[in-house]
């Protein structure tokens, strides 16, 4: 769970004058659905933690997506934690491109320009692939690692997402492992968020989207759905 305020210290601020304060997770009652506790584990920065998650042998890996807005982008930061240990903060490891490390501040790119959202699943070759969008662009593109620290490479187009009418941009895509398009079953379903000015007119806008992605272009041999560690 990401928490977001608006500063109070600006001259000037809209409605878009967000900051990022950190990342919780939330524990719910399965039964009743009631919030039980939240618990911080992620520190404010430059890099929006828990953008995808990936469980991989005794590990949860944790993505997150650094803001370049120079490059209009951001890039792919990764963390790991005991899948027993999601709550401790403590526990949380930083891949800081050689070793896994206890200080956030040094996490660095792992090579995948990303969204505030994607997602990753684990190939039948063993590899680890991040579906993304690259910002605002029709392009749902594929990135691929030998393991879930990257480095990775790639970033191939495998789908395109249909124009939106009257101006609509989408983003966000993200991937769905554990569902297969009808008629192909080494295919990817990835689903899209969709906005634009005239949402408030128009509520059907922001319905779920979906484009189907074909087994035979995506990366690492396509999907290990014989793997219990998915998303």
């Amino acid at each position: 769970m990401n928490r977001f305020d608006q500063p109070k210290d600006r001259p000037d601020p809209h409605a878009w004058d967000w900051r990022y304060g950190g990342t919780d997770i939330a524990t719910f009652d399965a039964k009743t659905g009631a919030l039980r506790a939240t618990s911080k584990v992620f520190d404010p920065s430059d890099v929006l933690w828990g953008a995808a998650v990936l469980e991989r042998g005794a590990h949860t890996y944790v993505y997150g997506a650094e803001d370049d807005p120079a490059a209009q982008t951001r890039h792919a930061h990764v963390a790991r934690v005991g899948r027993d240990q999601l709550l401790d903060r403590d526990a949380y490891r930083f891949w800081n491109g050689s070793d896994w490390v206890a200080d956030q501040a040094k996490s660095v790119r792992v090579g995948a320009r990303v969204s505030p959202q994607f997602g990753a699943y684990q190939a039948k070759d063993g590899s680890t692939v991040l579906v993304t969008q690259d910002g605002f662009e029709q392009a749902v593109r594929a990135w691929r690692a030998d393991s879930p620290e990257g480095p990775f490479v790639g970033g191939d187009v495998v789908a395109e997402i249909p124009r939106q009418p009257n101006e609509r941009h989408t983003y966000n895509a993200v991937p769905h492992p554990h569902l297969a398009p009808d008629g192909d079953p080494d295919g990817l379903l990835v689903s899209f968020n969709v906005g634009g000015a005239d949402f408030m007119n128009d509520h059907t806008s922001y319905r779920p989207s979906f484009v189907e992605v074909p087994g035979e272009r995506l990366p690492g041999g396509g999907i290990d759905r014989s793997s219990p560690e998915r998303p």
